[in-house]
């Protein structure tokens, strides 16, 4: 599975474990707010450590738009 795969299936099943008022904050993404800055920073270090593991990520209801370009099947397996 690509590296890309992994990143955006990561990116997806932390999105979804976060509670609403947070998933918020990495949506609207407003600069200068330090706390919204440390809520987004932790969300990008756990999709990162999830994304370069061997762990196998599960997939979850997507909160973006598949990517265009499709390498493979995505399975959720490694």
């Amino acid at each position: 599975m690509s590296t890309k795969v992994r990143y955006e299936l990561a990116y997806n099943f932390i999105f979804e474990k976060q509670p609403p008022w947070k998933k918020k904050v990495i949506v609207d993404n407003d600069e200068g707010n330090r706390t919204d800055e440390r809520v987004i920073n932790d969300f990008i270090k756990q999709v990162r450590k999830l994304a370069e593991s061997d762990e196998e990520i599960p997939i979850v209801k997507s909160n973006r738009k598949p990517s265009k370009k499709v390498e493979a099947p995505v399975s959720g397996v490694k």
